[in-house]
């Protein structure tokens, strides 16, 4: 993760908006959750430089999409429009008066609040078959986080009353539903208590076991890569550390020679070290 990866996630309508955020002093609380894929490395080759393997990742939990049955998929597509953004550009924002559901089909998103010192705070990364806005859907408030596109993304939008509708005559729907705002509940609840016991350190093994249980691949030779789906600046708000302590954090872990790092990959070594630091 780098300040200037390739990825730029700090366009210009995100800056606009977080100003903006910044002077009315708007602050809210939201939780997130999703998974990705990455690579992983053959012989001869340097993590970051790799091929692919056929093994699912080391995480293989079922989206949002995925845990709906064939035929409440399929209508949701014939009820659903779709959108589609570039890299870096707004979803939709914190305060919007807007109640459509979106699941991503493709790409990857960051989830972002203001605190009101103008601080981004990135609650998760959500990827494909995710779903986003049901809050709003739900209880007609306004959008409680904003989300930015992190590369090419493609969603199906629910309007308001088609999710209704597919709520009211699809039980597995609802019951999905439920069971994705209760894991965004628990997370918070896990992300309050990381925050109120941990040092840096901890904080940050935290996040590279989080990015190691969703993201990573086994690699040959036993180890886990992880392909890192933001920068090091929004490993640090999704730690909720400064970027220098989570560069510090990281020098001491591949010190300690519980990680090694290539740019965007890291490569757990000690996966139950990382554990034990983050347990203190």
């Amino acid at each position: 993760m780098h300040g200037t990866a390739p990825h730029s996630l700090v366009p210009a309508d995100q800056r606009v908006w977080t100003e903006r955020c910044a002077r009315s002093g708007r602050r809210t609380a939201s939780a997130y959750l999703g998974p990705l894929g990455t690579c992983t490395q053959t012989a001869g080759r340097r993590p970051g430089r790799c091929q692919p393997l056929p093994s699912p990742p080391i995480a293989d939990d079922p989206t949002f999409l995925q845990a709906l049955s064939a035929a409440t998929r399929d209508a949701v597509v014939a009820a659903a429009s779709v959108r589609r953004y570039p890299r870096g550009s707004l979803v939709f924002a914190e305060g919007d008066e807007a109640h459509d559901v979106l699941i991503v089909r493709s790409g990857s998103v960051k989830v972002v609040v203001v605190a009101l010192n103008g601080r981004e705070v990135v609650l998760d990364v959500l990827d494909e078959g995710a779903v986003l806005g049901e809050l709003s859907a739900l209880d007609g408030g306004p959008r409680s986080a904003t989300v930015f596109a992190l590369e090419p993304t493609e969603v199906l939008v629910l309007g308001h009353d088609a999710f209704g509708r597919l709520l009211d005559t699809h039980a597995d729907m609802a019951r999905t539903i439920v069971g994705v705002l209760v894991a965004r509940l628990r997370g918070a609840d896990r992300r309050q208590l990381e925050f109120g016991s941990n040092d840096a350190i901890g904080r940050v093994c935290h996040r590279l076991l989080d990015l190691r249980q969703r993201y990573g691949r086994a690699l040959a030779d036993g180890r886990v890569l992880v392909e890192l789906p933001f920068s090091q600046t929004d490993l640090a708000n999704w730690a909720g550390l400064s970027r220098e302590a989570v560069v510090k954090g990281l020098r001491s872990l591949r010190s300690l020679g519980w990680i090694e790092s290539d740019g965007r990959s890291i490569t757990v070594l000690d996966e139950a070290a990382l554990a034990t630091r983050a347990a203190q």
